[in-house]
Order: structure tokens, then C-alpha cells, then sequence
């Protein structure tokens, strides 16, 4: 975890506190962010004003300057932050917004990324072209993620014979990045449409990921959607729990195999 994620764990922590958020905006002044650091104050200073005609003048301000700064972004980097910014997707100061994202974009900007988005919310598409994993797997963007989504990015890719599971992700790209190390503070995990059997779902209930998700024991259903298609096995988009065994989770939901 970075200098600025651990910043930043403490300003989510504290939602309601700006002093997290003023001692972040010194950090990145000090390391040749003024501009964003400027704009953080501006924003505790808006989102605590009284007046509403102050306040209102300084949400102009905001929004003038949050899109500088990301058309900046642009002209330095090149792409992939949202076209028309405001400032509601930096409540003081702060960007909380989802981050969607192909695999290949994630991959060529996703260090780039930095100070402007570090997102807690994430959706990497495109899992049904070619991809490395285990990069994505290393990355250590995801240190940081809390809620993740892998899926694809077209319904069908032309790279080989369509088949009955044309355009799923491939499992093992799957597990290759549900086994990644860096997903420490996940909270929530999305997958599919992936091409499913017993064995894939044996080693993804395996995966210290999605066994820290189930050992919370707290809305677990709503902690992993999973959606896989194959011949021996058929659940889509249905919340779930990853039963302690693989035999108590097939009885559970033995109504979505197929005989």
C-alpha cells in the first residue's frame, strides 16, 4: 500500500472529519500536487459553509477547477478519467466514484492514476479477450480496492470458433486474480459471465479472497454475486455464500445444476 492509500484509509474512515483530508491536501502540496492539494481545501472549505450563496460560489469554483485539473490529466497522460468531471464526484475533496475500466486500459493507465483517482470502486472489463492476470494479479491498485467487478467487455469476441460459452471469461483468468494477495480490503466481489464447473467453483470458494468474504458472516450474500455457465453447473447472477463444503453448497443450490 502507497503513501496515499494510507492517507486516503483514514479520510474514508472519518467521512465526516476534514482534518484527515487537510493533513492529505499537505502531503500532496509537499510531493508536487499543489493544484489538487488547493482544491481539497476549497472543497472542506465549501462543504462547511453556512451561506449558501458563498457556498454556491465556491461549487463554481470546484467544478472549474476539478475539470482543469482533469484536462490537464488529459493532455499529460492522455485518457480514461471521466469526460465531464464535477465536483460531486469529489465530495470534499476526495474521489468516490466508480472506476470502469478494460483490462488493457487498467493495465497501460492505472499507475498513471494517481493523485486523481485512487478507487475504491472498481470494474475491470474485457476478460474475454486476451489479458495477462497475473499482472493484474500484481497490481497494486487493488490494494486499495474494496469492491470489485470483473466481466466482459463485448457479448462475443471473434479470436476464435464461437462456441456455446463464446464471449465468457476464461476461469483461470478468473482465479488468477481472486488469488491475488493484494486484495486485502475487499468488501464486496462481482464475476461473470464466466465459464463454470465444479472444479472452478471448488478453487474460486478456495481463494483467500472470497474465504475472507464468507468468513465475515455479515450479509454474505450481498458480499459475492457470481455468474457461471457450464455443463455441469448454472448459476447466474445469483447473490451466494461459499458453503465450508463443496457438498453443502451443491445441495443448497442444487436447483441451478443441471442434471
Amino acid at each position: 500500500m502507497t503513501d496515499a492509500d494510507a492517507f486516503l484509509d483514514a479520510i474514508f474512515a472519518n467521512p465526516t472529519d476534514d482534518t484527515p483530508r487537510l493533513v492529505y491536501a499537505d502531503w500532496l502540496e509537499e510531493h508536487d500536487h499543489p493544484e489538487y492539494a488547493d482544491f481539497i481545501r476549497l472543497s472542506c472549505r465549501a462543504e462547511g459553509e453556512p451561506s449558501w450563496d458563498v457556498r454556491y460560489q465556491l461549487n463554481r469554483e470546484r467544478h472549474e477547477r476539478i475539470a482543469r485539473l482533469h484536462r490537464g490529466w488529459r493532455l499529460r497522460e492522455g485518457r480514461f478519467l471521466p469526460a465531464e468531471p464535477t465536483h460531486q464526484l469529489y465530495p470534499r475533496g476526495v474521489f468516490e466514484g466508480r472506476v470502469e475500466v478494460s483490462a488493457f486500459e487498467f493495465l497501460a493507465v492505472a499507475d498513471m492514476w494517481h493523485p486523481l483517482i485512487h478507487p475504491r470502486d472498481l470494474s475491470i472489463r474485457g476478460f474475454n479477450e486476451p489479458v495477462q492476470p497475473a499482472r493484474l494479479a500484481a497490481h497494486p491498485r487493488l490494494a486499495a480496492v474494496r469492491r470489485l467487478q470483473l466481466g466482459t467487455l463485448n457479448p462475443a469476441t471473434p479470436m476464435h470458433t464461437p462456441g456455446p460459452y463464446d464471449g465468457l471469461i476464461d476461469p483461470g483468468a478468473v482465479l488468477a486474480v481472486v488469488r491475488s494477495p493484494r486484495l486485502v480490503q475487499l468488501e464486496q466481489l462481482t464475476i461473470g459471465p464466466v465459464v463454470g464447473s465444479r472444479a472452478f467453483l471448488t478453487a474460486f470458494g478456495e481463494t483467500p479472497a472470497v474465504r475472507g468474504l464468507d468468513g465475515r458472516r455479515n450479509s454474505l450474500r450481498a458480499r459475492v454475486r457470481l455468474d457461471a455457465r457450464g455443463p455441469d453447473l448454472d448459476i447466474r447472477n445469483d447473490a451466494w455464500r461459499i458453503a465450508d463444503h463443496l457438498a453443502q453448497f451443491m445441495a443448497e443450490f442444487a436447483d441451478h445444476l443441471n442434471p
